[in-house]
């Protein structure tokens, strides 16, 4: 049975919501001419520019190893959102707290329009919607606030470490799915949770070319298919009520 879902949750689980522009551009040294031409529309709400390691790393490197290719390079800071950038990667994070998805929604498409108009990026290769949710444990370390029966052979996997990552394929979506229980995030120097982490990262890979002029229907696709499978599949009914969900 469907449930109904939520509009909103006074105690969040959302730790962090990322969106993720990957691509492929003839034009040399992009993280230095972004920044530039965001910050020039958009700067009053990232007033830090950021160089980040990975900036130091030969540009020769970056492009050759897979590993490396869509590592960003230069971060603008905001709060609480900030634009990570590479050579072939553009994204937008919001930390907690959420401000919810119609503001994240807006934060997007701002940047989705200037990335366009900036006539940078040659082809887009896939963009993704990831949340990344910890749920603390009310009773030790267990897996059952979740709607997941794990077992081997007769041995009950629910009270044990776990970490399971699987992928989940829905109309022209990618759903990668990682549970990992016990989990530990830092949020800051004084601010540590324990939980189970679970991250559902929502991927299109773009088939036509139309992907500019469809990508506001796509995005909000995008997030209401991630959205019914936490709270269709992943979450237990009591396990919602814990949020205070409002309807």
């Amino acid at each position: 049975m469907v449930k109904q879902i939520p509009k909103k949750l006074k105690k969040e689980p959302l730790v962090e919501a990322i969106w993720e522009l990957r691509f492929s551009s003839s034009r040399p040294s992009i993280p230095e001419l972004l920044p530039g031409l965001i910050y020039g529309a958009i700067g009053a709400s990232y007033p830090k520019v950021e160089r980040l390691p990975t900036a130091k790393l030969p540009s020769t490197i970056l492009h050759q190893d897979p590993a490396l290719r869509y590592i960003p390079t230069v971060r603008l800071v905001g709060d609480p959102y900030s634009i990570l950038m590479g050579e072939h990667v553009v994204t937008l994070s919001c930390r907690r707290p959420y401000r919810g998805w119609d503001e994240f929604e807006s934060k997007i498409l701002e940047l989705v329009r200037m990335l366009n108009e900036a006539g940078l990026i040659d082809k887009p290769e896939r963009f993704s919607l990831k949340y990344i949710n910890l749920i603390s444990f009310d009773n030790g370390a267990t897996l059952e606030p979740l709607d997941v029966d794990l077992k081997i052979g007769s041995h009950e996997l629910t009270s044990r470490p776990v970490h399971l990552r699987t992928e989940v394929k829905e109309d022209e979506f990618l759903h990668v799915i990682q549970i990992a229980s016990p989990a530990n995030i830092k949020l800051s120097p004084k601010e540590h949770l324990s939980g189970i982490l679970v991250n559902i990262d929502t991927i299109f890979k773009p088939t036509r070319n139309d992907f500019w002029s469809g990508f506001d229907n796509l995005l909000r696709k995008a997030h209401l298919l991630s959205k019914n499978w936490f709270f269709n599949n992943i979450l237990k009914d009591d396990t919602i009520e814990r949020f205070e969900p409002e309807y």
